[in-house]
Order: structure tokens, then C-alpha cells, then sequence
């Protein structure tokens, strides 16, 4: 499920501006980075309200893993 909800949160996320109403659970997303497409999840939780500041975790698998392996064990 792509989302176009989610480059505008990262930003907010990174910034810290002004918080609005957010959709929250799993996303499925792609970034392409050096001509390269990254598959990446993107999970918010129910308790995430846009409005209170929280640190953004990062998650980051090894090589032999993949993105829904490195969530399951997150």
C-alpha cells in the first residue's frame, strides 16, 4: 500500500512543525536513492496523536534479511 500521506510525515516527523491529523498502521513504501528503488515500512501507532513530539526510530536490516523480517523481530 503506498501512501502519499508518508513523505509529508517524514518531514513533519524530521522538523518538528506544526502537527496535523496523521493515518496510522503499516505502510509499504518504495525511496529511490542513487537510481536505486529501497523498499521500506513505515509503522505509526494508534497512540501517535500529530501532536505531541516523539523520536523517529530507525530500524535496519542486515543483508541476508529483509524489510517484514526486520519488523517481526523489531
Amino acid at each position: 500500500m503506498r501512501s502519499p500521506i508518508v513523505p509529508s510525515l517524514l518531514a513533519l516527523l524530521l522538523t518538528g512543525c506544526g502537527a496535523q491529523t496523521v493515518e496510522t498502521g503499516l505502510f509499504d513504501n518504495t525511496i529511490v536513492h542513487k537510481g536505486v528503488e529501497r523498499e521500506y515500512l513505515l509503522y505509526i501507532p494508534p497512540s501517535y496523536d500529530g501532536e505531541t513530539k516523539v523520536p523517529l526510530l530507525i530500524s535496519i536490516h542486515g543483508a541476508l534479511a529483509d524489510k517484514e523480517w526486520q519488523y517481526n523481530q523489531s
